[in-house]
């Protein structure tokens, strides 16, 4: 919704709520940009919107330091997972992981 994370909790909501009128049912957090906010998921869960939510990853995931993007994934499904709007983790749309990485 906001790459620079400049919402506050009334804008978030203010939008959620048009999302929610407009009948929206499911938002994309997108991976190449970043973990929303609490205010974000706490909102969702409150309209009843649901969550995917990706795996920050680029295009190209042989050059992603594995340990680290394992770590930001572990703190990331910790803080999150007892949202119920958030519906589903992806690694990305656009990853598509070599024959090496498959193998790990």
């Amino acid at each position: 919704m906001d790459q620079l994370l400049r919402l506050d909790h009334d804008r978030y909501d203010r939008l959620l709520k048009l999302f929610k009128d407009a009948n929206f049912n499911l938002l994309r957090v997108w991976g190449g940009g970043l973990y929303e906010t609490d205010d974000f998921y706490n909102l969702c869960d409150e309209y009843g919107i649901l969550a995917w939510q990706e795996f920050l990853s680029n295009h190209n995931f042989s050059r992603i330091d594995l340990e680290n993007f394992l770590e930001g994934v572990k703190s990331s499904v910790l803080r999150l997972r007892n949202h119920p709007g958030l519906t589903f983790w992806c690694g990305g749309m656009n990853l598509i992981p070599t024959i090496r990485e498959v193998r790990l």
